[in-house]
């Protein structure tokens, strides 16, 4: 036997002394190569392939000590191949942000760094810190790849030791554009290699933002847009931007270099300072420059022409290169000796335009002006040459726009504006102000008469080719600019006249004519500052042609808002408001006949949209029923063309369009009506029912609702009718059963039963005739089944959500939950373990259609769970439009261990009723600052587990939270916070229950806890300015004495557990403590977490652990007892026993019993 212990010991020695060997010598160095093209979500701790020159022993994953090398595995880097990849790391788990532990990475040539995403919205920033001063990342010949859309920051220390590469393209440098893809370099830039941008579009820029950076070498540019965000980022280098530029081999192989299906640009450099560069610039075959800052070189050559000596302003170089200068640009290049900038004035990019009006009205200059890198820049209005200040009908004389209100003959004068920066200052050219006389004729004088905000009567006879016609307001002043290939009087376009059956226009009226594709095809005007959402957009159009790319009439695209009358992609008139899906994914049905003048108008309030089409062939209007929020109308709005097309022209409407005019009030039809009249001499309109009720299939049960809406001189009478199917028999319809609305523009049939499958017609009447719509509306009506469990087994993908139609992605009966629901009524719904529920992206509120629904699972939080996970989850996909955010209802929603997950960033609102069986884990699987509202009825005894994000630090900046609003909760189950916080905002909406804030964690209520039977366990943070009552109070562990403390003193004593300022958080006017504390007792023993039930073989060990909190010092006791008896007698240390009275008991060498 002594021989055998001997024998183990020397076996287990050798061992020991054998692993020793394998791993480096503290205090040695290794550099570990791989060359291996890896894909793992491991990434760079990838199992295995770092080693010793390569191919050597494996050695460990990165750490401190050691530097690593990707070499080239001899395949060269092109279009999904597998040459020497690494990658960060982008498991659900893996950290964000990262950082390299190696000392340093180096890529070789035909090497690459491909970024990952932990998940569509958690795009971890890769850090190379490198030691002592050394860098962390070095570029040696090797490429900066990004393998998934988002725009990821490199940070550390960055060396360009060679001609390296960045190149977000597809699967590498692949043929597919992926103009959601980019890089932010904000570490350290160092070394004297270069650097070339390629294979990617220019939407999102290759952004160089390190303050510190010393790189030395050039900037090449062969399609991608390269922009230096800070001061001194890009160095004092030169820069070539040249769409035709051979990739450099090497670093690249020459045979991929000369045969992959590179982008010939477009290559674009956005100097985002004033540049000093000591350098030259080359802007060659196309190579663009978005020029808005002093920037300065030894020498430019454009398109091989060389820049003299001094200074270029924007204007010159756009006129003499405009395929080198992206439009709307500023500022200057100046090139001289290496040395200090010079100091430039401003610059104004456009002039004040003359203004016309008519007495009592407003008038507006404008000025637009660059302080071309040196800020700040000042402005003052002058009136015939002398300073104008805030008084009477002046206001704004120090702002960009000068207002002259009530004008009359005294302010016919000349106007100018004096605009000065750091370096000097700059005067415009005088313009003057005109009175009009009022119009005579019937159609403008009706306009003027109805109060419009402003007017364009586009009647301008001057030349707009020369791009600087003024388009005027005659009434707010708000003028606007022809762009420079819209046709007018000047050549003779015609607006409506006598001839077209509108005699209410002057004789030789002219319009405004647009063409598409265009650049210049549109009018922009001045931003009206409307601030509502009650408006009236109103215009005359003639198109020309039909209107199939999303072309605008009057649109709004500036500051926060997205609004606007156009085309859809099919020729039909629609709108946008607030750029929310429901509306410009609207069809009105509405399509202006071709080369023939209406009167088009679009009226918002806050809870509808119609559009009026008028013309001499009838009369028409279509309606949309939605939640409309206010709209600034801030920034620049467009006259025939959305910018949405990026200024190229190709939504620009394809016709004529004249008398622009808009309302702060929504006119009634009667108001439009009688602008029309006044127009076309007529008084009195039959009706007419342009968009007829539309057929429908619905179940057993369901409510039906048609709608006719007609046009027509006021008032309207409707009478809707039904008869059978195909019979063109129809009797009158009355209310009462299920019918209502008989009499209205919509009918709503309730219950619905097989006697209801008919044909369904309107009938509208007035004082000028009668019409019935066509064709009829029939009503199917489809037999419903007996209710079911229906249950969804798989993780729904992107794009999918609960209405999905289908047995293999969504559930299993492969039915709609909104077509279960009505075809199998009182069927439930379930969500196994493992399975992804999605809500619909849009509309933006949005109700489960089934009356339960269950979400399993084993409470277990799992970020983002895959395929075969042990809970279940659904994750909101809701949208938010600015101050609108998503909000999903459930009639009952059961949480039965499953899990609630913030899909997209904002807030969601979840409504209804909550019933939390056991532990709910609620969470948001990325790291961006997203929120609940909860204004649902929380019911049931089950936990509540917070995750408000998946970093591991508590994230001071966010504002948004788990709000829980409800006043009539009844949930009594414990409050669990991990990460993120909890806000209480409806009175008692927290109960009365237990609340544990974790260290990554926060507490905040809006009104006063009463907690006289609960614990407030604080390890996180508590922002408190509420007058509160605990039983127990434990902070940190330790249990606070009986007493009232203030917010101070809770402050002195853990100061970061209560701050005195915090971010101010959604929902919440406060960020500044104050109010108290009273705790009543000192904490008893309060367990936290259970141990868990085990099952383990002979021989084994086992162990369990308890969590528990309360006054120190805690004595532990663990007992034991048969199964089922409830009967127990202590344990005692000894034999296989141990930790009896620690938090953690351990038994070895299990013995069935």
């Amino acid at each position: 036997m002594k021989t055998q212990n001997r024998l183990n010991g020397i076996l287990t020695y050798l061992c020991c002394a054998l692993s020793l060997a394998c791993l480096p010598l503290a205090g040695h160095a290794s550099n570990l190569i791989q060359t291996t093209a890896v894909g793992s979500s491991t990434g760079w701790n990838t199992s295995g392939i770092w080693r010793t020159n390569g191919v050597g022993t494996a050695g460990p994953n990165p750490v401190a000590g050691n530097t690593y090398e990707c070499q080239s595995n001899t395949i060269p880097f092109g279009n999904n191949v597998n040459n020497s990849r690494m990658r960060n790391l982008y498991a659900s788990t893996s950290p964000n942000p990262q950082t390299f532990p190696g000392d340093s990475l180096t890529m070789d040539a035909n090497t690459e760094f491909r970024t990952k995403r932990i998940s569509s919205s958690s795009v971890p920033p890769v850090i190379f810190p490198g030691v002592g001063g050394n860098p962390g990342l070095i570029l040696n010949g090797g490429v900066l790849n990004t393998g998934d859309d988002g725009t990821f920051q490199i940070g550390g220390i960055i060396q360009v030791a060679s001609t390296s590469l960045i190149c977000p393209g597809d699967n590498g440098a692949g043929p597919t554009p992926r103009p959601n893809r980019a890089f932010t370099i904000n570490g350290q830039l160092t070394g004297g290699g270069d650097l070339v941008i390629l294979q990617t579009p220019t939407n999102r820029a290759q952004t160089i933002s390190g303050t510190n950076n010393t790189f030395s070498g050039q900037w090449f540019v062969k399609a991608g847009r390269l922009l230096g965000s800070t001061p001194g980022s890009l160095g004092t280098n030169s820069i070539t931007i040249d769409p035709l530029l051979l990739p450099p081999s090497p670093p690249l192989d020459p045979n991929v270099a000369a045969t992959n299906a590179w982008f010939n640009g477009p290559a674009v450099l956005e100097p985002g300072y004033t540049l000093n560069s000591a350098g030259v610039l080359t802007l060659t075959n196309g190579g663009i420059m978005r020029l808005h800052q002093s920037t300065v070189f030894t020498a430019a050559y454009i398109e091989g022409v060389a820049l003299s000596a001094g200074t270029h302003y924007f204007p010159e170089l756009y006129a003499s290169f405009p395929n080198n200068f992206d439009p709307g640009g500023s500022g200057a290049i100046t090139i001289q000796t290496y040395g200090a900038p010079p100091a430039l004035p401003p610059s104004i990019l456009a002039p004040p335009l003359p203004q016309v009006t008519y007495a009592g009205n407003t008038s507006r200059f404008s000025v637009t002006a660059s302080d071309n890198g040196f800020p700040p820049m000042t402005y003052q209005w002058q009136r015939n040459g002398t300073n104008l200040v805030n008084a009477g009908n002046i206001s704004g004389v120090t702002n960009s726009i000068l207002a002259v209100s009530s004008v009359s003959a005294a302010d016919v004068l000349g106007y100018d504006v004096i605009v000065t920066s750091a370096s000097g200052s700059v005067t415009s050219s005088v313009v003057t102000l005109t009175l009009a006389t009022p119009p005579s004729d019937a159609y403008p004088s009706a306009v003027l008469a109805a109060g419009p905000v402003a007017y364009y009567q586009l009647n301008e006879t001057g030349d707009p080719s020369a791009g600087n016609l003024p388009a005027y307001d005659f009434v707010g002043g708000y003028a606007g600019l022809y762009g420079t290939t819209v046709q007018n009087g000047f050549t003779s376009i015609a607006g409506p006249r006598s001839s077209d059956g509108f005699a209410g226009f002057a004789v030789g009226n002219t319009a405004a004519q647009f063409s598409n594709p265009s650049p210049g095809a549109k009018i922009n005007v001045m931003p009206w500052n409307l601030n509502t959402n009650t408006v009236t957009i109103m215009a005359w159009i003639n198109p020309n042609d039909v209107q199939a790319q999303n072309n605008g009439l009057v649109y709004c695209r500036g500051g926060s808002t997205v609004a606007g009358l156009s085309y859809n992609t099919v020729g039909v008139l629609t709108y946008n408001w607030n750029n929310e899906q429901p509306t410009w994914s609207w069809s009105s049905g509405l399509t202006p006949p071709l080369n023939q003048w209406s009167l088009v108008a679009l009226v918002v309030t806050p809870t509808n949209a119609t559009i009026y089409v008028f013309n001499t062939t009838g009369l028409s209007s279509s309606s949309h029923t939605y939640t409309h929020v206010n709209q600034g109308f801030e920034g620049t709005t467009l006259i025939g063309d959305d910018s949405f097309d990026g200024g190229y022209g190709t939504r620009a409407f394809k016709g004529t369009i004249d008398d622009v005019a808009v309302f702060n009030q929504a006119l009634s039809q009667s108001q439009l009506l009688a602008l029309y009249s006044a127009a076309s001499g007529t008084s009195s309109f039959p009706p007419s029912v342009a968009v007829p009720p539309v057929s429908t299939s619905l179940y057993q049960g369901q409510t039906a609702q048609f709608t006719g809406l007609a046009a027509g001189s006021e008032p309207l009478t409707y009478q809707w009718q039904a008869g059978a199917v195909g019979s063109g028999v129809y009797t009158n319809i009355v209310d009462g059963g299920q019918f209502s609305g008989s009499s209205s523009p919509t009918l709503t049939v309730s219950g619905l039963d097989l006697p209801n499958a008919l044909d369904y017609v309107v009938v509208v009447t007035n004082s000028a005739g009668a019409t019935t719509s066509a064709p009829p509306a029939t009503l199917t009506i489809l037999i419903t089944n007996t209710a079911e469990n229906i249950i969804i087994t798989n993780q729904q993908a992107s794009g999918l959500d609960w209405d999905t139609v289908s047995a293999t992605t969504s559930w299993l009966d492969g039915l709609a939950a909104s077509t279960s629901a009505a075809a199998k009524p009182g069927s439930t719904y379930e969500v196994m373990p493992g399975a992804r529920l999605r809500t619909p992206q849009n509309p933006t509120a949005i109700t489960f259609p089934g009356g339960v629904l269950t979400v399993d699972g084993d409470g277990v939080w799992n970020v983002n769970p895959g395929a075969g996970a042990t809970i279940g989850e659904i994750r909101f996909k809701q949208p938010t439009y600015g101050l609108v955010n998503g909000s999903v209802n459930f009639q009952k929603l059961r949480m039965n261990g499953g899990q609630l997950d913030a899909g997209n960033d904002g807030v969601v609102i979840i409504g209804g009723e909550i019933d939390v069986l056991t532990n709910t884990p609620i969470n948001n699987d990325g790291g961006n600052d997203r929120g609940y509202l909860m204004n649902a009825w929380l019911t049931g005894g089950g936990n509540i587990e917070y995750h408000g994000y998946v970093q591991t630090n508590f994230m001071l900046t966010y504002s948004n939270s788990l709000n829980i609003a409800c006043t009539s909760n009844t949930f009594s189950g414990r409050w669990n916070l991990v990460t993120g916080t909890l806000l209480g905002t409806g009175p008692n909406s927290l109960g009365t229950n237990h609340i544990i804030v974790g260290a990554n964690a926060a507490l905040e209520t809006t009104y006063d806890i009463k907690n006289t039977n609960a614990y407030l366990i604080l390890n996180g943070r508590m922002f408190l300015h509420q007058t509160n009552v605990f039983r127990s109070l434990v902070v940190n562990g330790k249990s606070v004495a009986p007493g009232t403390y203030s917010s101070g003193t809770l402050n002195t004593s853990y100061p970061t557990n209560f701050p005195l300022t915090w971010t101010q958080l959604n929902g919440v006017t406060n960020s500044t403590s104050s109010g108290a504390i009273t705790v009543l007792s000192n904490a008893l023993p309060f367990i936290t977490s259970q141990p868990q039930s085990l099952a383990r073989n002979g021989q084994q060990n086992a162990q369990f652990v308890v969590g528990a909190i309360g006054g120190q010092p805690l004595v532990y006791q663990w007992q034991a007892g048969a199964i089922g008896s409830g009967v127990y007698t202590n344990l005692i240390d000894g034999g296989n026993v141990s930790g009896s009275t620690n938090a953690t008991l351990t038994i070895t060498n299990l013995v069935a019993a």
